[in-house]
């Protein structure tokens, strides 16, 4: 497995304390000195110590310097055993839990693997990426060259010029989906839960909480207890999306909500869709009471997807604050995410000048420079058949394993499942039958709180791309599932 210089910077920082090279006090080194010993960029040496502060290793004092803070050996071995290159490093890893709670257990152990790459002896299923195996030519690693290629232009062009001329490209590559993105409103991000951090930060006041759909995306919860702010899961049905009569009464009951965070199409986990009928209720409730909604569009950028689904955006491109990034289409590795911000981008990019990182001035050269090429769009149409295959391959193998009684929902562009379990048995026996026998999901807690959703979970069918392997998970997914509703034959066989 490929590890991106950040995350081996940090493994390495992490290695050295917990091996007592850097003992509590102790100075670490300089930005500049870190930057050159690692033949990397300040950019990333910064962002390296501004996350190892986030996870509460380090401090940063004032004209002085980062040092080491008093860190429990066990935590920082687990900091250590996560470093994936997929996910940027962020505070959410709960202390002091009790795992024989199912929820704080599914919790522990999806962080606990999900760096484990799918194998013979082991059905990676659980995870958020495609592999790497989808993106041929049109990576990460191709863009860094892109870069290289450009050096006039990067020594001409300032961080702003760079941010508009990306932005421009966004900006028309959305018109062709019937999407309207306004290049002033738009903010490049480092990341996808950059943009989700700014877009909460920016929106919230005091007294108000966050409503988050759910199940929804599993950054939403997480990136809201990242700031300390309140939230409310706001129910949201596998097929239609968030619940609109829901929501209404929450505000009714006398709920002060900062923003409303979900995603209309596509929604992960579940991949609901919500009806246009739905999204103008949605847009005119939040309207009425002077909510913003934060709409996450993960697979904005799949076009055999997008060719009959538009965003919420698409219906209101003020009031609604868009947040999208790359990674479906270059890759796990790709970082940038953007924002577009409508009227609330006075406050969005004021929080972001307060972050201090910005992305380099190459890279967005670059993908300026590809966004306006014939690949790219030839690259997206053979992923979204290249991924519908997949799914059909995988879903066609795990029927002949499973009863009608389970059910399984798929959703046009979505590399997922959303596989529901009968009721009978607890899920906390099939969950550790499923870890017996190396097969690794993403089970409902990490999606919601609720009860109502408690027996389902999240399949990847393009965690692989080599049909065997694809088969093999779908038939160990099956073999499972078979042994479970046999064990209790309460669960509707």
């Amino acid at each position: 497995m490929k590890t991106t210089k950040k995350n081996r910077i940090m493994a390495d920082l992490l290695t050295s304390i917990n091996n007592g090279i850097y003992l509590a006090g102790d100075k670490l080194p300089s930005l500049r000195s870190l930057t050159e010993a690692n033949d990397t960029s300040l950019y990333t040496a910064m962002n390296v110590y501004n996350d190892l502060i986030a996870l509460g290793v380090i401090e940063n004092r004032l004209r002085s310097g980062y040092f080491v803070l008093p860190v429990d050996h066990k935590y920082l071995d687990e900091l250590t055993r996560k470093m994936d290159k997929s996910k940027p490093i962020q505070q959410m890893v709960e202390h002091g839990y009790d795992s024989s709670v199912f929820g704080y257990y599914v919790f522990e152990q999806y962080y606990l693997n999900a760096a484990r790459l799918p194998s013979q002896k082991c059905f990676q299923l659980s995870g958020e990426d495609i592999s790497s195996e989808y993106f041929g030519i049109i990576t990460y690693d191709n863009i860094q060259r892109i870069a290289k290629t450009l050096t006039n232009e990067i020594n001409c062009s300032g961080f702003d010029e760079a941010e508009n001329r990306l932005a421009l490209q966004i900006a028309r590559w959305m018109l062709n989906y019937k999407c309207l993105l306004m290049i002033k409103y738009i903010t490049i991000t480092s990341n996808i839960n950059e943009a989700l951090l700014l877009a909460m930060r920016a929106c919230h006041s005091e007294g108000k909480v966050i409503g988050i759909e759910s199940p929804g995306h599993l950054g939403f919860a997480y990136c809201a207890r990242f700031l300390s702010i309140g939230y409310r899961e706001i129910r949201s049905d596998p097929d239609t999306g968030l619940c609109v009569e829901d929501l209404a009464s929450a505000i009714d009951s006398g709920v002060k909500f900062s923003s409303v965070v979900l995603s209309s199409c596509n929604s992960p986990p579940t991949g609901a869709v919500m009806p246009e009928s739905n999204k103008r209720r949605l847009i005119e409730l939040c309207g009425k009471n002077g909510i913003p909604i934060i709409e996450y569009d993960g697979c904005g950028y799949t076009s055999t997807f997008r060719s009959y689904c538009n965003p919420l955006k698409a219906m209101d491109h003020e009031s609604v604050i868009y947040v999208s990034d790359f990674s479906k289409v270059y890759g796990p590795n790709f970082p940038l995410g953007f924002i577009e911000s409508g009227k609330h981008t006075k406050m969005l990019q004021f929080q972001k000048t307060l972050s201090n990182a910005r992305v380099p001035v190459s890279e967005m050269l670059a993908l300026s420079e590809l966004l306006l090429t014939e690949n790219t769009v030839r690259h997206i149409e053979k992923l979204g058949k290249d991924i519908h295959a997949v799914v059909a391959l995988f879903k066609k193998t795990l029927a002949g394993y499973i009863p009608d009684s389970v059910s399984v929902k798929e959703s046009p562009g979505s590399p997922f499942l959303w596989i529901t379990l009968p009721e009978g048995g607890s899920m906390r026996s099939f969950c550790n039958l499923a870890y017996e026998n190396n097969v690794l999901l993403a089970y409902a807690p990490l999606f919601s709180a609720t009860l109502t959703v408690h027996r389902s979970f999240r399949v990847n069918c393009c965690a692989a791309k080599k049909p065997k392997q694809i088969i093999a998970g779908a038939e160990a997914l099956g073999r499972i599932i078979s042994e479970f509703l046999r064990q209790y034959p309460g669960t509707g066989r």
